[in-house]
């Protein structure tokens, strides 16, 4: 079930297109250089702290990879004295995440954890259109996998 809520871009890392930073153009160069680095081989956290010089921006850039399941600790670093850092690796070399994609299935899972929702907040969640949210939703109706009172979908049970 993690590979289907793990976003496209983690996959990605792992295509043919693994060579690329898959980041928007507004991401720091510290991010992208932080990703280079872990690209080749998982680090302790205070290898890129140092590497990036300053803990503020090293900070930033961790929660940003963080914040989109690009990057997971996989492990601690002993390093002598003092407390181990964490070992920082890509999420795609710690879990297998799939080849594919499967919007309803990740619609489903998201329905039965909110309970209650509607194209605008499933699309919100994942970054879809409404269009493409409220046709997953459709989709999982038409298959006896949610109901629709005209307003929200809920999982069949309600």
């Amino acid at each position: 079930m993690v590979q289907l809520m793990l976003p496209k871009i983690v996959r990605m890392a792992r295509s043919q297109q693994r060579g690329l930073v898959p980041f928007e153009d507004a991401v720091s160069r510290v991010v992208a250089a932080m990703w280079e680095q872990i690209m080749c081989e998982p680090l302790p956290s205070a290898t890129l702290r140092a590497l990036i010089g300053d803990r503020g921006r090293y900070q930033r850039a961790i929660n940003e990879l963080q914040r989109h399941l690009l990057v997971t600790t996989a492990g601690v670093h002993e390093a002598g004295s003092g407390w181990p850092a964490a070992l920082i690796a890509l999420t795609c070399d710690q879990f297998d995440v799939g080849g594919g994609t499967d919007h309803a299935g990740v619609a489903a899972q998201f329905l039965d954890t909110m309970l209650e929702t509607t194209p605008g907040e499933l699309g919100r969640a994942f970054r879809w259109p409404a269009t493409q949210a409220r046709a997953c939703l459709d989709e999982l109706v038409d298959a006896g996998r949610a109901t629709y009172d005209g307003t929200r979908y809920y999982p069949p049970s309600r």
